[in-house]
């Protein structure tokens, strides 16, 4: 046979131009999936400090039990303000041991914690809406807020790993619970993670009454009435689950004696409130403005009531939408929480301004997540649109604003753990003074410096 004639084969130069033409779609969705991931990366290589701060100094002890071999399994259950961190402790004590207690090297595990998340939801996104490029396209947004630099306080404080394995264990055991073939080896697992994320942080008790309205919502929208007993065991032993995990945390609890009385809320509703729809919208909103975070939490809340009613009126794909009613859920619980247990604490504009802070964002963010899945399930088309687009346009205006005011924070914070650094190193010559910004009481600084210094940690490593 002949070959036919080169004229009738298109030129190499046209070949390799028609092949980026068509991978440039999933290009662009790559680079814009993968761009929040390398701000946040780069973010916490410019800014993080290798010093210990604040709460990190009540971590010295329990390091110094472990090197004298005295360290028990209760230590790691004891309570930490209202908090019990048993999985954060080990997790940063195994860190601590490969690094010789680096914090630097905590605010990177952080970050991969966080980028486990949002790769977590975005492979449950693939699976619910469809493993191509205009569904990944879709998902940008949340990967956006998943990444967002608003959690800042987190991502720069290595003692934070608390809260971002509270965020990948619930994730984690929603996306478990919310399988289609229900098998007892994932309910098992649910429940594990559900464990492991009560004992990250106070916050991960929520994860109970999340999970149990995920299951209601299967067992009645989404089950077949024929096949809902499994689903309906899995419930009873997920209530049962919590009601022990909660019975165990709440076991010799104490209320830290700092903190605002818990009838605060019930006295000062307004204030109440507004402090609950800023800590919902503060993911999209700037830690100084309280006001228009509580305007964005106001909008999501409303955006929540209308997906409520459209599911009701059965104009959602109430399989789609199953895993963005926890995600919800427990943001809200967790903002509800925070607003009974802190809005006490009264600082800022409205005396409100603790709901701003960053640390709860990485918790609440999540609400802002699940509002945008539930909008994807909607089967009207025009309603998908516009509940989808209002939200893209919060998170895009909220992250893109972030940006500017969280690198300058940034570098603001950089500048201060320098200084502490530079203390701790020369702790024997410094001032009280000095010695307080890493820590409020002087003295147990000196003390802890002197056996992390005898223990070759922190500053002190060789």
């Amino acid at each position: 046979m002949t070959s036919p004639p080169s004229e009738a084969r298109p030129p190499l130069a046209t070949s390799v131009g028609r092949a980026v033409v068509r991978r440039a779609p999933a290009t662009a969705v790559a680079l814009a999936l993968g761009l929040p991931a390398f701000l946040a990366f780069n973010f916490v290589y410019r800014f993080a400090v290798d010093v210990p701060h604040w709460d990190q100094w009540d971590f010295v002890p329990f390091l110094e039990k472990a090197a004298s071999g005295s360290l028990s399994f209760t230590d790691f259950f004891t309570l930490h303000n209202e908090h019990r961190i048993a999985l954060p402790r080990l997790v940063m004590l195994l860190l601590a041991q490969a690094t010789h207690w680096s914090t630097r090297a905590e605010c990177f595990l952080g970050w991969a914690l966080l980028l486990t998340i949002a790769l977590l939801l975005l492979v449950e996104h693939l699976r619910s809406f469809g493993a191509t490029a205009r569904s990944a396209a879709l998902f940008v947004p949340a990967a956006w807020m998943v990444l967002t630099l608003r959690q800042e306080n987190n991502l720069l404080w290595g003692w934070q790993i608390g809260i971002f394995l509270c965020s990948l264990t619930f994730c984690a055991s929603m996306v478990l619970l919310d399988s289609s073939d229900h098998h007892p080896a994932r309910a098992a697992g649910a429940v594990a993670l559900g464990a492991a994320c009560s004992l990250s942080f106070a916050a991960g008790l929520a994860i109970w009454p999340a999970g149990a309205l995920l299951l209601l919502w299967r067992l009645f929208l989404v089950d077949a009435p024929g096949s809902r007993r499994p689903r309906l065991v899995s419930l009873l032993v997920w209530l049962a689950s919590g009601a022990v995990v909660a019975g165990l945390y709440l076991h010799g609890y104490s209320k830290p004696g700092h903190h605002p009385d818990t009838g605060y809320a019930l006295d000062h509703p307004a204030r109440a409130l507004s402090f609950f729809l800023a800590m919902l919208g503060g993911s999209l909103s700037s830690e100084a403005n309280v006001w228009g975070a509580a305007a964005n939490g106001l909008a999501l809340s409303l955006g929540v009531i209308a997906l409520c009613v459209a599911a009701s009126r059965k104009w959602v794909d109430t399989k789609k939408a199953a895993l963005a009613v926890p995600l919800v859920a427990f943001a809200w619980a967790t903002a509800a929480m925070v607003t009974v247990g802190r809005s006490g604490f009264e600082s800022g504009p409205g005396q409100i301004g603790l709901a701003g802070a960053s640390r709860y964002t990485t918790l609440t963010l999540l609400g802002v997540v699940g509002v945008f899945r539930w909008g994807f399930a909607l089967r009207n088309t025009k309603a998908r649109l516009l509940a989808v687009g209002a939200t893209t346009v919060l998170v895009l205006v909220g992250t893109c604003t972030a940006l500017d005011t969280e690198f300058t924070a940034g570098t603001e914070l950089r500048g201060l753990r320098r200084a502490e650094q530079e203390s701790l190193v020369d702790w024997r010559h410094r001032t009280d003074a000095d010695l307080e910004a890493l820590y409020p009481n002087a003295s147990v600084i000196r003390e802890r410096a002197a056996t992390l210094e005898r223990l070759d940690l922190s500053v002190f490593r060789r």
